[in-house]
């Protein structure tokens, strides 16, 4: 390998988001968009990039590129400034109207330094032609800034292999054995195996979002399972097996 899953790099040697698979665990490629710490989640800190927007010009069945209206609202500081690929390895939906919407992986993009056009270019071809009335959306990678916060709105993409600061690369674990830290009753309670992160990136287990036992859902996001409680039933979970991305 360029890179070994305990190093981190100043250097990006793979794409961003790929994938790699050793015994029973699975980890992304990732960029950090600020400091990392290995016993807690990694948060993707990047919102939707691009939000409803309109196709910009017409565009025949088959193409793979296709140009949309950015806003001068859009992008990572919502001034419309996005910069060359910034967007790849995301995702775009295309609302055609006329025909059921479809998602197709952004390859690469143009630069915007306000609002205006931008073109995409897409792993597929569109499968209808698209007109300047239809709509689309976009997110860019969910690896390319990811960082360990305490912040409930960001949704948790991988584990840290490694600290890492600001520009580094790195390997995020996302499925398969590993430890997090655990609130305190994490795997103590009678069959309460299930664990999900908390909002500051650790892993609490379900009796904890819900301590007076109403029906209110959960709805912070699932971790994994516990692995094996601890052997005097106090501190549980010392491992989970990791549910994030097979």
């Amino acid at each position: 390998m360029k890179q070994d899953i305990d190093q981190a790099s100043d250097i990006q040697r793979y794409p961003l988001g790929k994938r790699y698979a050793i015994d029973d665990r699975v980890f992304r490629y990732a960029r950090a968009g600020g400091t990392l710490n290995t016993d807690l989640g990694a948060k993707n800190a990047l919102l939707q990039c691009i939000a409803f927007t309109t196709i910009h010009a017409s565009v025949s069945a088959g193409a793979t590129q296709v140009s949309i209206d950015v806003a001068a609202g859009d992008g990572v500081l919502n001034n419309g400034v996005i910069g060359v690929d910034e967007l790849a390895g995301g995702y775009i939906v295309i609302y055609p109207h006329s025909e059921n919407s479809f998602v197709r992986r952004i390859v690469k993009n143009t630069a915007t330094t306000g609002a205006g056009e931008m073109t995409l270019t897409l792993d597929k071809p569109l499968p209808c032609a698209l007109t300047t009335v239809m709509h689309a959306e976009c997110i860019a990678s969910i690896y390319s800034n990811v960082t360990s916060v305490n912040n409930g709105f960001m949704s948790i993409v991988g584990v840290p292999t490694v600290p890492a600061t600001v520009g580094q690369y790195l390997w995020i674990q996302t499925w398969g054995p590993c430890w997090i830290a655990p609130h305190g009753g994490v795997g103590k309670n009678d069959s309460d195996m299930a664990a999900y992160f908390g909002g500051d990136a650790g892993v609490i287990q379900g009796d904890e979002l819900n301590p007076a036992g109403t029906s209110v859902a959960l709805t912070n996001q699932y971790a994994g399972f516990v692995l094996a409680s601890a052997k005097d039933n106090g501190q549980g979970a010392p491992f989970i097996m990791l549910q994030i991305a097979p």
